[in-house]
């Protein structure tokens, strides 16, 4: 070091290698960051086929909509739209499937769209999803996910009113 009246002064060589070691350092550590992303978190799992139907209380098939898996444990989600006939069919948006364990059930519907002769009978049925099967903390439906293929029991979607009479 130098003295300079009052001020301190390091030599430029040791400015450059400090800088250096730092720079060396943040590269490192970013390095092994660039493999812990949701993306690839996903892709390592081992995920099995899931598919189920969804049922209105009347016994008919919800039309739209979308069936999700929640891990809360895991921080994970897998879903799935809902067709015609009712039913799904889980992936992550990379791959089919989701990983063995317990999972807590949402089912959203999608916004509901009239048909352009304005007729309200031809209106998705997502009309009749009852507001608590769109939480999964609310909606009482759960998957338990084994490795193999998963043929889910039918979720029936049970009003709110009819609910509350029991």
């Amino acid at each position: 070091m130098i003295l300079n009246g009052d001020s301190i002064r390091m030599p430029v060589y040791s400015w450059v290698v400090r800088a250096f070691g730092v720079t060396a350092l943040c590269l490192a550590v970013l390095s092994g960051l660039g493999g812990c992303s949701a993306s690839d978190a996903v892709g390592n799992l081992t995920l099995y086929p899931v598919k189920g139907k969804v049922l209105l209380a009347d016994g008919k098939p919800l039309t739209t909509g979308r069936v999700t898996l929640v891990s809360p444990q895991k921080g994970l989600e897998f879903s799935g739209p809902i067709g015609p006939d009712g039913s799904f069919s889980i992936g992550s948006g990379e791959k089919d499937g989701a990983p063995e364990g317990k999972y807590l059930v949402r089912i959203d519907s999608e916004a509901v769209k009239v048909p352009a002769d304005g007729n309200p009978k031809k209106r998705s049925a997502a009309l009749s999803v009852p507001g608590k099967y769109t939480d999964e903390e609310t909606s009482g439906l759960t998957a338990t996910v084994k490795a193999g293929q998963n043929n889910l029991e039918p979720y029936k979607l049970v009003s709110e009113v009819r609910a509350r009479r029991r």
